[in-house]
């Protein structure tokens, strides 16, 4: 019995998982290094479910489709060990976290350029060669995850502590901006985005929003890639243009998001920046403590979006 006749649902097997591995982190209520590597594996497993759906596609249109049926079972074995990390990679161990760094973000990359090499041949000829080159980077990755360890996790509360220490927030103006992030926080748990800018209602999405120090991410997703993100949080001045331009950089295929920044006054340099931004995946917002939300009204992105970052809960 092969493994179609014996999975024939194996999608939504694998979107269970998915949806049920999000839900025990989120249970179990993981911080630190263990929360960064849980929402890692979550955007590994999205992509790796994406890639399953494609070769499916391409096992349907082949006549000889043994390696593409070989490929698929090993990205199955490989879903299988991202969901254990720690239990499969104990030989990789380090104690350093820039090392602890780099293998996450070697997977991630190599899941992601597997679904965009793909995707491109969906709207042109398949290259097995090519589907195998990638999908060995995604195993090598996976062999080279490492596992974290107390060290690890040590140096991560260090790292976030510094950070924290270097933010300097006068009392007066921390006090107003975690009004405004609470007031956030109040309606993204009240409400959820239905409908795209572009006009899409995505399918099966999932809705997460958490807390930081002086920010908030919240995440809209699916298991068919698409992912908008809600980013806020407080920012100085000091070169805007420049952030802004490698955050627009960084916003990957598939994914939009919003980036909201908050101080108690900016500038009309900023204010015109803000004004005037626009970008096929990133909509920019100024939260000013004093006067309200900067931003580029006549972009149709951003004014879809502009009620997440305001204080009207209507």
């Amino acid at each position: 019995m092969t493994l179609d006749e014996r999975f024939p649902s194996f999608n939504s097997f694998i979107s269970n998982i998915i949806t049920t591995i999000k839900w025990v982190e989120l249970r179990k209520g993981k911080s630190g290094l263990e929360g960064v590597q849980a929402a890692n594996t979550h955007k590994i497993l999205i992509n790796l479910s994406s890639t399953r759906t494609i070769i499916d596609r391409f096992i349907q249109r082949s006549y000889d489709s043994t390696q593409l049926r070989d490929l698929r079972n090993l990205l199955t074995s490989l879903n299988m060990q991202v969901l254990k990390p720690d239990q499969t990679n104990l030989k990789n161990e380090t104690d350093s976290l820039e090392e602890w760094n780099a293998a996450e973000k070697a997977l991630i990359d190599s899941s992601e350029e597997l679904v965009l090499e793909l995707e491109r041949q969906l709207s042109s000829s398949m290259e097995i060669a090519a589907i195998e080159y990638y999908s060995y980077a995604v195993r090598n990755a996976v062999l080279t995850r490492r596992p974290i360890t107390l060290k690890l996790s040590e140096l991560f509360v260090k790292s976030l502590n510094k950070e924290n220490r270097d933010i300097k927030i006068p009392d007066p103006v921390s006090s107003e901006l975690d009004l405004y992030l609470n007031s956030l926080l109040i309606k993204y748990s009240s409400f959820s985005p239905k409908v795209l800018h572009t006009g899409e209602y995505p399918p099966e999405v999932k809705w997460e929003h958490s807390s930081g120090h002086k920010s908030i991410t919240a995440i809209l997703s699916n298991r068919f890639g698409i992912s908008l993100e809600f980013n806020v949080r407080w920012q100085d001045a000091n070169d805007l243009a420049g952030l802004v331009q490698k955050e627009s950089i960084s916003v990957k295929k598939s994914h939009y998001k919003c980036l909201c920044l908050v101080n108690t006054s900016w500038d009309r340099k900023s204010k015109d920046l803000a004004r005037r931004f626009s970008y096929p995946k990133l909509s920019l917002y100024l939260y000013d403590l004093k006067r309200g939300l900067y931003y580029n009204k006549t972009d149709a992105a951003a004014k879809h979006y502009d009620f997440w970052f305001s204080t009207d809960l209507k």
